[in-house]
């Protein structure tokens, strides 16, 4: 008896709230501002999708940069400036600090041409 409602229940919220593809490749395509074009790439299977809308905000407000927020491979969470990597969580093992990206878009805005892709832990 129960079984049916397995299927019908996934159904009926599929249909009503939908699926979005490309929603899986690009949530908002990158931007350019003032030549510095800001990606996060996370992976939403590890629930990262908060970690990376926050740091986002944190930029925002910060800079007034939109970062693109862009579904990665599972467990990623990486940050790159203008396409050069500044932040891997594969790297480094961890999430990363708002405070050490934003430390990282300063130093790129002050000297694009001297861009390290790991900050000192």
């Amino acid at each position: 008896m129960f079984a049916k409602y397995f299927i019908i229940i996934p159904l009926f919220i599929i249909l009503t709230f939908g699926v979005n593809a490309d929603q899986f490749e690009v949530d908002n395509p990158p931007i350019n501002q003032g030549n510095i074009s800001i990606e996060i790439h996370h992976c939403t299977s590890c629930g990262f999708r908060t970690k990376a809308n926050m740091l986002a905000e944190e930029i925002n407000r910060e800079f007034g940069l939109n970062a693109s927020l862009i579904t990665g491979d599972i467990g990623s969470f990486d940050v790159y400036i203008n396409g050069n990597l500044i932040f891997s969580k594969a790297e480094v093992g961890r999430l990363p600090n708002p405070d050490e990206i934003i430390q990282k878009i300063k130093e790129y805005k002050n000297s694009p041409e001297i861009l390290s892709t790991q900050g000192e832990q």
